[in-house]
């Protein structure tokens, strides 16, 4: 076939300013494509005549005065066609095909400047353009003749499709996205090869060529390497129905024959001035070769912008500065380790110690924003000469065991790294969306799809250490294929490299997001289907918990309140009453009105009919991991929330007098708690500090010397326990972040749980978790948890001594780090934790209590006279034991 009759080429670089707000989609091609269509008179030829560029893609608004540029190409005959589309762009706002505000592209826009893309002149007319003819052609093709090593990278999303034995094998014959390459394992270099032919034959066959010579065998061609993944780019349309417009996209790694063919050459050169696959009208399935030394020979438009500029407005990095200057870049509750929020928060009682967060938060100047030093920071990374500084490392634990390396970087650089982020999430939040959006959004409708194509089994995995595990070279092609040559990707991968101290020695960074960084989560959403290398880094789930599903007690005025851990049930509704299920079996009955509240302590599943009822009967369903880390509640309806409460809680916890009662009865539950934990091990004779400070408590008068109280008596408390434990335990009294010995690490594990279920109580009751009485607020850290759970510490306590005492876990079951951290083995934390779970479920007799009841329901029981004391002005009881 002869490619010859598409030449020449004339290329035009359009560069728009804007005049009023335009918003985007992520890909602009759909937009600008009809955009230019009806500049031009929606001629029939257009799709034979016209390809599009959009370097701009990525970016999703505009504002008056800012800029856009795009890449105009005509093939031979277009003259007329492009004599036409620069008259119309000349002719803005009043040519624009619509009106209104915010539209991608309408009377918002002004032609800027027109240049040539083969030599970057400015261009006036039509004439002036220079040709890519025949000769340009082949003197490309010779740069690349006998290249055996070539890089591929999509520079749009392409619709390939797989080849029809393919499609015939997995019974995708009729229509829909499966019919189309997703990723690697979908492309071979036969098929690729294949692919750029039918293009270019589709064109010529379109355009009336008669002579098009069809494929009989593709080159051998290897791809040695790829990384490919599926872009969504859907829109809607006049119905208003979303229509999707997908792609391939990522880059290959070629290995090519050295004597292929001129004439494939000259197909694979000029592929990337036509795109290939479906939709190239659109800008769809346009791609760049690079040789093995990086060189190139397409010339390739740049955006206006940078979005590293978008990042150095005042409004933007005032934004961020507020944001780290209020402490709110330190990671609290991250994606996959929550625990690693609550490490340093609840744990003990030592309050002159400060927490990360509290480091941070000291950190930052109270200063006004150093707006010019930051705007220079900014543009030396955009010059790339900007050196990320040393981040400060934290080890913190995993919940799979070993450790998690936090990375705090200095103030102006985490400012940096904020400012950034917002322009990231701003666009990669339109395209996370758009992914979202072309997804499956009924799971039970695919299920019973493939229950009814003869499927009877449902695969559920999950990756360990995420965020750890991630490739930064898979994290590269990803953003290059989002924001190609953009200097905000090497901005990117530069902070993420950035050397760790911890310890005094530096921890070099691999791989991985640095927990930490402001830039983390978003790029670890953009990561979260690249499953295919992150294999290795799963792991089988741990063992659940038995089941227990139980009603905490009956309260006056109220309903029973529903906990459900162990192994995922269902809850679903029936005849009035909730159901829950596990494997086919009916576990518990309920009618929905005895119901106060239920709360889910792992990942169980509520039918959307379950959630109606639940929302009908004012009955909220609040979700907490297995370890009792709080997720959030699907709530009470709009007239049951919670605000009134929150204010009447706030004005209780400024009057001193309450504020101190309350402490006062915590401690004291927490001091006879420490009394009685000693006497059960012959431990408690002669406690003349823990003695006399219970002596001294009801005549405290301040916060001050009753933490000094609580302190000195914690001190003889562990004293005492250390006698009894193993010698080979090494401990010597209370210690953490991170703890350094075996019986330590068993505490802070045990307080972190007793914590979490602490915090998820405090929602259930209605009460605001981050205003307390006693303990003072850290960042994120939901204060008032600490302070209802002192008079439960001794749960963990016993449960640790216990364990220790029967020999079920011993000091081999933990091994130290070079940087003096104790760190547990699996098996043994696994053992500990399900301990603790099983003994919230064990009942005792509360003072003032008739009948015994759970850990978990005098837990709550307590809050609920926290609540009764907030809103009544009733006595406030702290838990004790009789």
């Amino acid at each position: 076939m002869s490619l010859h009759t598409l030449l020449p080429l004339r290329g035009l670089v359009i560069t728009l300013r804007c005049t009023a707000t335009a918003r985007l989609a992520f890909f602009h091609q759909p937009a600008l494509t009809a955009f230019l269509r009806f500049l031009a008179g929606s001629p029939d030829q257009y799709d034979q005549l016209i390809r599009i560029d959009t370097p701009e893609s990525g970016r999703v608004s505009y504002r008056a005065g800012e800029h856009y540029r795009f890449l105009l190409l005509g093939l031979a005959g277009s003259e007329a066609l492009l004599d036409a589309l620069l008259a119309g762009l000349a002719g803005l706002p009043q040519s624009a095909p619509k009106q209104g505000e915010g539209l991608p592209f309408a009377d918002n826009w002004r032609l800027e400047a027109v240049q040539d893309m083969f030599t970057g002149n400015p261009v006036s007319s039509l004439a002036e353009a220079c040709c890519y003819d025949v000769d340009a052609l082949q003197a490309e093709v010779a740069l690349w003749e006998g290249k055996q090593q070539v890089q591929w990278q999509w520079l749009s999303p392409a619709l390939l499709l797989k080849d029809k034995q393919q499609r015939e094998a997995e019974g995708v014959k009729a229509k829909g996205e499966a019919r189309y390459v997703r990723d690697a394992p979908d492309l071979s270099g036969a098929l690729l090869c294949s692919r750029v032919h039918t293009a270019v034959a589709d064109l010529l066959r379109r355009r009336g060529e008669t002579q098009t010579m069809p494929l009989t065998t593709a080159p051998p061609v290897e791809i040695s390497a790829a990384h490919l993944f599926w872009l969504e780019a859907g829109y809607r349309g006049a119905d208003h129905q979303y229509q999707s417009m997908g792609g391939v996209s990522g880059h290959l790694s070629l290995h090519l024959p050295a004597n292929l063919a001129l004439g494939w050459w000259e197909l694979l050169v000029l592929g990337q001035y036509l795109g290939m696959g479906q939709r190239t009208t659109f800008g769809w399935g346009r791609y760049l070769l690079v040789d093995a030394e990086g060189g190139q020979s397409y010339r390739r438009v740049f955006p206006a912008s940078s979005l590293l500029m978008l990042a150095q407005t005042e409004e933007n990095l005032s934004q961020a500065w507020a944001y780290v200057q209020a402490g709110q870049d330190i990671p609290d509750g991250l994606v996959d380790e929550p625990e690693v929020a609550r490490w340093y928060l609840p744990d003990d009682e030592d309050d002159d110690a400060v927490s990360i967060d509290a480091d941070a938060e000291e950190a930052i100047p109270s200063s006004e924003l150093p707006l010019e030093q930051l705007q220079a920071d900014l543009e030396r990374v955009l010059h790339g000469t900007y050196q990320p500084p040393v981040a400060q490392g934290y080890w913190l634990p995993k919940t799979s065991g070993g450790m998690h390396l936090l990375a705090v970087a200095p103030t102006y650089d985490r400012v940096l790294q904020r400012a950034v982020q917002q322009v990231l999430a701003h666009t990669l939040g339109a395209l996370l969306a758009a992914q979202r959006e072309g997804r499956d959004t009924d799971p039970g409708q695919a299920i019973r799809q493939a229950w009814a194509e003869g499927y009877r089994w449902v695969y559920e995995g999950d990756i360990q250490d995420f965020f750890g595990s991630i490739d930064l070279e898979r994290l590269r092609g990803r953003l290059v294929a989002v924001y190609h040559n953009d200097p905000v990707v090497a901005a990117i991968l530069g902070w993420l490299r950035a050397e760790v101290v911890c310890a005094g020695e530096s921890v070099a960074r691999t791989r991985g997001l640095p927990l930490g960084s402001p830039l983390s989560p978003l790029l670890a959403e953009l990561m979260r289907d690249d499953v295919e290398h992150q294999r290795s880094a799963a792991a089988p789930a741990e063992q659940a918990s038995g089941v227990i599903i139980h009603e905490v007690g009956q309260r006056e005025r109220t309903g029973s309140f529903v906990t459900v851990t162990g192994d995922p049930a269902v809850l679903t509704t029936s005849n009035g009453q909730l159901h829950v299920y596990r494997k086919d079996e009916l576990l518990m009955q309920l009618p929905w009105n005895s119901i106060e509240m239920v709360l889910l302590l792992g990942n169980h599943q509520v039918t959307t009919q379950a959630m109606h009822t639940a929302l009908d009967e004012d009955i909220p369903i609040h979700l907490a991991s297995g370890k009792g880390n709080y997720k959030g509640c699907i709530t009470h309806n709009r007239n049951s929330q919670h605000q009134s409460l929150w204010v009447q809680q706030i004005l209780a916890f400024q009057d001193e007098a309450k504020v101190l009662a309350c402490a006062k009865e915590v401690v004291q539950a927490r001091l006879i708690h420490m009394k009685e934990t000693l006497r059960h091990r012959q431990l408690a004779e002669d406690l003349p500090v823990i003695n006399g400070a219970l002596r001294k408590l009801p005549k405290v008068d301040s916060l001050a010397s009753l933490l000094g109280y609580e302190g000195s008596s914690t001190r003889e408390y562990f004293a005492r326990i250390a006698s009894v434990l193993p010698v080979d335990f090494r401990f010597e009294g209370r210690n953490r972040r991170p703890p350094r010995d075996p019986f330590n690490v068993l505490l802070s594990l045990g307080y972190t749980q007793l914590y979490s279920l602490t915090e998820s109580v405090v929602h259930t009751v209605g009460l605001l978790p981050w205003q307390g009485f006693y303990h003072q607020p850290r960042g994120r850290h939901a204060v008032l948890a600490s302070d209802l759970m002192e008079p439960f510490r001794h749960l963990v306590e016993r449960s640790a001594l216990s364990m220790v005492a029967r020999g079920e876990i011993v000091a081999t079951d933990f091994r130290y780090t070079p940087e003096r951290a104790c760190l547990i083995s699996d098996a043994a934390r696994r053992k500990f934790l399900a301990l603790l779970m099983q003994g919230w479920e064990n009942k005792l007799t509360a003072r003032g209590d008739d009948a015994a009841k759970s850990w978990l329901d005098q837990l709550r029981a307590q809050a609920l006279s926290l609540k009764g004391f907030v809103t009544k002005g009733e006595a406030f009881h702290a838990f004790r034991a009789r």
